[in-house]
């Protein structure tokens, strides 16, 4: 039932400001405003249904670490 409530808030929310967004003809703008609400419902629906979401430090770290390494190499 959360999921859906979700759901609908998200659309809801979507053509609300794409309304809006449209008449000053910011068409950047909705497909920003479109991804990131898109994003934010993956997230919701992933919590929602227990799933672990990997922390964005986790991402950061594995593609660093190489680099990381490979720069302490050199210097050491």
């Amino acid at each position: 039932m959360l999921l859906v409530f979700c759901m609908i808030l998200a659309v809801i929310s979507f053509l609300i400001e794409c309304r809006s967004l449209k008449k000053q003809k910011h068409k950047r703008d909705i497909v920003a405003s479109g991804g990131f609400l898109l994003i934010g419902v993956i997230l919701c629906v992933l919590h929602v249904c227990h799933l672990k979401v990997p922390s964005p430090m986790s991402i950061i770290e594995y593609v660093f670490r190489p680099v990381s390494n490979y720069v302490a190499g050199i210097l050491s």
